[in-house]
């Protein structure tokens, strides 16, 4: 079964509102998609997802990292099995 969110992409370190785009997620596969433009196919064993905060996730996709903020964070952290927001870190 596929699972499909909207959202945007950044390259970690760059600004702004970021590349319109789909994440798509099959049972062995995940993809990018911009439009009618497909952006990467990746493995889900390549498949790396941690929060990065206000509502986006860092992705690492084999060699290739993103961060992809989905038009729904919370449905999109469900779907991947991680938080919403990055744990904070440990007081010593």
């Amino acid at each position: 079964m596929s699972k499909v969110f909207a959202g945007s992409v950044l390259l970690p370190g760059e600004q702004g509102p970021g590349l319109q785009a789909a994440f798509e997620m099959e049972d062995e596969v995940v993809r990018l998609v911009a439009g009618v433009d497909e952006l990467g196919t990746w493995g889900t064993k390549d498949l790396a997802v941690e929060p990065s905060g206000k509502g986006a996730f860092r992705i690492g996709l084999g060699t290739d990292e993103l961060v992809f903020t989905p038009s729904s964070p919370s449905s999109f952290a469900e779907a991947m099995q991680v938080p919403l927001q990055p744990e904070k870190p440990k007081k010593k």
